[in-house]
């Protein structure tokens, strides 16, 4: 699967989050959680669309392909792994804006690695 820029990874995260808990994802509502213009919204959905990750169309509402879903389940999986090495391994917590911006950078084998380790806390 090709690795999506970091902010439609964090785009498609947060359309995992609204389908799960309504069922669909709005541009306006995605706008406000990220804190972004709604045109800003428009143009990644299009692309996001276009590499088969959602369903969308103008003015319609969202939803995630499976492609998306499998996509937005491993983003939070990475998540999981360093919240849980982070709370385990470094008694650290409430560091969620660090844990976002790591868990797109970490590689696959990394990841694995960090969450070996975990175990053994």
């Amino acid at each position: 699967m090709e690795k999506l820029p970091l902010r439609l990874e964090d785009y498609l995260e947060t359309i995992y989050f609204l389908v799960k808990e309504k069922g669909f994802a709005r541009v306006t509502d995605i706008a406000n959680l990220r804190n972004v213009k709604k045109s800003t919204i428009t143009e990644a959905l299009k692309q996001l669309a276009l590499k088969g990750y959602i369903n969308y169309k103008p003015y319609s509402t969202v939803t995630l392909t499976e492609k998306g879903k499998e996509y937005a389940k491993n983003i939070i999986k990475k998540h999981q792994i360093l919240k849980n090495f982070y709370k385990k391994v470094l008694f650290e917590e409430n560091k969620e804006e660090e844990l976002c911006n790591l868990e797109h950078f970490l590689s696959k084998e990394t990841l694995k690695k960090i969450e070996a380790l975990t175990k053994f806390f």
